[in-house]
């Protein structure tokens, strides 16, 4: 007897040589189809039986019985196995969140970036800021809301006395995790819904000095309430929180932070920037180069406020050429210069 492990191929059949002469062709026909139905449904398939002493013409009905079987099961196999190698279709394949979008009109409003809106103010343990400079807009499938995104801009007088208490002047608010590779730029904006949107706010963003860019009171009839909620908005500063961990990002415990001027590099509309070397000798009134005292020799400052600073000049020091060197103590800290 003879036996492969391939129930498909022709030597699956055992041939016997007996002189049993009673087995009939409808019990081959039989074995076969048994043989077939066993490949279809997975179960063991059992061996049939051919008697050699048959006829020819039982024997070739066999066979052909065999060949036509076998060419099914071949064929069938071959796409089982066709279908198990292609992927099957995916179902509720993921789709997008929120896409962005150029613009919004809520109301008579229209949104865009670049735009200041005006929302109900948070609590004072977030400076009480209640402006917002749009970057972007998006709309959310799932809520099916329209989501701003943006720079907080909360009014001086809620710095709780780091800034004077000058109306209208406004200063941008970031919360910085140093752990988080993303630019400062990027950390420090918020998200919030068009729902809350009051208003828009007209803002002058500019590094020049108070009270440059201010509004004008004569133009609002000195109407204190006027001026407070239309009036325009004028940024000249930034304040930003410093955290080392995200966790203790999530506890608002005060760890470190600064209070920076903008400079010119922050200002985009020419109209509103200022050469910083402009403003710095505006604000210290010139120098004598190379120190303050020449052998006894008073000097005015040579340095023009209007122009700006020559980086490319340089300065060598005289004879007894001398500086003054500061040492101040504030409080429980200091600084050297």
């Amino acid at each position: 007897m003879s036996r492969t492990d391939n129930p498909f191929n022709r030597s699956n059949v055992i041939i016997l040589e007996d002189d049993d002469s009673s087995i009939e062709l409808s019990y081959v026909e039989q074995g076969l189809r048994r043989l077939k139905h066993a490949c279809q449904t997975g179960q063991s398939v059992s061996l049939a039986c051919i008697d050699l002493t048959r006829d020819e013409e039982t024997q070739r009905n066999v066979h052909d019985y065999e060949k036509d079987i076998i060419g099914e099961l071949d064929g069938l196999g071959r796409s089982r196995s066709s279908h198990c190698r292609q992927p099957a279709p995916s179902r509720n394949p993921p789709t997008q969140l929120r896409a962005e979008i150029p613009s919004f009109r809520h109301n008579t409003m229209l949104l865009k970036t670049g735009t200041v809106v005006e929302v109900s103010p948070r609590p004072q343990n977030e400076y009480c800021w209640q402006f917002l400079r749009i970057i972007r807009l998006y709309v959310d499938f799932r809520s099916r809301n329209i989501i701003l995104q943006g720079v907080r801009l909360t009014r001086t007088r809620h710095l709780r006395g780091m800034l004077p208490r000058m109306k209208n002047e406004v200063c941008a608010l970031y919360d910085i995790n140093r752990q988080n590779p993303r630019p400062e730029n990027a950390q420090g904006l918020v998200e919030t819904t068009v729902g809350e949107v009051v208003r828009t706010r007209a803002v002058s963003k500019t590094n020049d000095a108070f009270p440059t860019h201010r509004f004008n009171p004569a133009q609002w009839d000195w109407n204190m309430d006027a001026i407070e909620n239309s009036g325009n908005l004028v940024q000249r500063w930034k304040f930003c929180r410093y955290w080392p961990t995200s966790t203790a990002m999530e506890t608002k415990r005060s760890y470190s932070g600064a209070l920076i001027r903008l400079r010119s590099t922050d200002i985009e509309d020419e109209h509103f920037r200022v050469a910083d070397d402009q403003l710095r000798n505006i604000f210290r009134g010139g120098i004598i180069r190379g120190g303050s005292w020449t052998g006894g020799q008073v000097h005015l400052p040579i340095v023009n406020s209007e122009a700006p600073q020559d980086k490319n000049k340089r300065v060598t020091l005289g004879y007894n050429q001398k500086y003054t060197a500061d040492d101040m103590f504030c409080g429980a800290g200091g600084a050297s210069r």
